[in-house]
C-alpha cells in the first residue's frame, strides 16, 4: 500500500469509526463490485460504527443473493433521513444511486470510475485500483487495526474483486489486486466455492437470453468491431430478469480478432444503455463521454436514443472513428 492510499483510508476509516450512524449506499442496476463491497463494509462498519444501513435502488441480483447478509439491503426509491455519514460507493453523483433525497453531514465518495462529480467531504477517486472493493480493504484494515477482518467482509470483498477483473482477466489485473484477494484467501475465503456460486449458477431464462445475444451478433471485420443487442421483448419471451444481461457484452470479445465489442440493452423507454469493452488499444472511457457516458480505458457506458439501428449507427460509427484514431491499430 503506497503513501497516499494508506492515507486516504486512514482518513476514511476515522470518518467511520464510532459514527452514531452510517448509510452505505452504492449505484443502480447493481453488480458483483457494488453488492459485495456494501455488504462488506456494512458488516464491517457492525463493529466499529453505531447503527449501520444499507440502501439500494435494485435488488440484489440473484447470482449474488447467496452473499452473507443480502437481507440486510433494502430497496428503496427515496431516503427522506438524514445521516451523520453516507458513503457512496462506485457512484459519480447522488443521482447514480437511482436514490432520491440523500443526505449527510459527512459524504465519503469512493469510487475507481475516471468521472466523478467530487460531491463528497472525503473524495477517494482513482480509476488505478480494479474495484472498489480492493479500496475497502483498505479500508477495512486501518479500521479493524490488529484485528482479522470479519470473514463476511473477506468474502464480498473478494467476490467484488473477482467480478470486476472478469475472473482476474482483464487489464484492471493489478499486483495489488492479487495481492488483496490473497490475503482475502488467508482469512478463510474459499476462491472456488465462489467462482461456482458466480460464474455456475445461471437460471435457464439467462441461457436463453445468452442465445438471444448470440444470434443478434453483428461484426465490421474491417475494424474489428462486434456487438449484440437485446430488446426488451428478449427479456419478456425468454423470461429472463434485466439482471441476467450483466456481463453478457462479454460474449462477443471472446473472438479473438475483435478490438472492441458493445451490448445494446434497450430500455423500457425505448433508449438504449450501451456497455463497451475493448481489449489493447481503444479509449471506450473516451469514446463514452462523447454521449455523456464514462467509465474505464476498457469497460465504459453510456445511453443513447432508439431505435436500435440509430442508436448502433451512430455510437459503432464513434468506435470506428476511435480506432482509425488509435496509435498502433494495425497491430495484430
Amino acid at each position: 500500500m503506497d503513501a497516499k492510499t494508506a492515507s486516504l483510508a486512514a482518513e476514511a476509516a476515522a470518518l467511520l469509526r464510532g459514527a452514531e450512524a452510517v448509510l452505505v449506499v452504492s449505484h443502480a442496476n447493481p453488480d458483483g463490485d457494488s453488492v459485495g463491497t456494501q455488504l462488506a463494509l456494512g458488516r464491517l462498519l457492525e463493529d466499529h460504527a453505531g447503527e449501520v444501513v444499507l440502501l439500494a435502488a435494485d435488488p440484489v441480483p440473484s447470482r449474488y443473493a447467496w452473499l452473507p447478509g443480502t437481507g440486510k439491503i433494502r430497496v428503496v426509491e427515496r431516503c427522506d433521513r438524514h445521516y451523520p455519514v453516507v458513503v457512496a460507493l462506485e457512484c459519480a453523483n447522488f443521482e447514480r444511486t437511482g436514490i432520491a433525497g440523500i443526505s449527510g453531514d459527512v459524504v465519503l465518495n469512493i469510487d475507481h470510475h475516471q468521472q466523478n462529480d467530487g460531491y463528497g467531504t472525503l473524495n477517494w477517486v482513482d480509476p488505478s485500483f480494479s474495484s472498489v472493493g480492493e479500496m475497502i480493504y483498505h479500508v477495512g484494515r486501518q479500521l479493524a487495526g490488529e484485528k482479522q477482518l470479519p470473514l463476511e467482509t473477506a468474502v464480498g470483498l473478494y467476490t467484488a474483486i473477482l467480478t470486476d477483473t472478469g475472473s482476474f482477466r482483464f487489464s484492471n489485473t493489478s499486483p495489488d489486486a492479487l495481492a488483496v484477494s490473497g490475503k482475502l484467501v488467508a482469512l478463510g475465503v474459499e476462491p472456488a466455492e465462489v467462482a461456482a456460486a458466480v460464474y455456475e449458477n445461471h437460471s435457464a431464462a439467462r441461457l436463453r437470453l445468452m442465445g438471444r445475444v448470440l444470434s443478434s451478433l453483428a461484426l465490421d471485420e474491417e475494424c474489428r468491431i462486434g456487438w449484440v443487442a437485446v430488446r426488451q421483448a428478449d427479456l419478456a419471451e425468454t423470461g429472463a430478469e434485466p439482471q441476467d444481461v450483466e456481463g453478457l457484452v462479454n460474449l462477443p470479445k471472446s473472438i479473438g480478432e475483435l478490438e472492441v465489442v458493445a451490448l445494446f440493452r434497450e430500455q423500457p423507454d425505448g433508449s438504449f444503455r450501451v456497455s463497451l469493452r475493448s481489449k489493447r488499444l481503444v479509449d471506450v472511457a473516451a469514446v463514452a463521454a462523447r454521449f455523456g457516458g464514462g467509465g474505464h480505458v476498457r469497460a465504459a457506458g453510456l445511453t443513447v436514443p432508439g431505435p436500435l439501428d440509430g442508436a448502433a449507427t451512430v455510437v459503432i460509427g464513434a468506435l470506428r472513428t476511435a480506432i482509425g484514431e488509435t496509435p498502433g491499430n494495425d497491430e495484430r
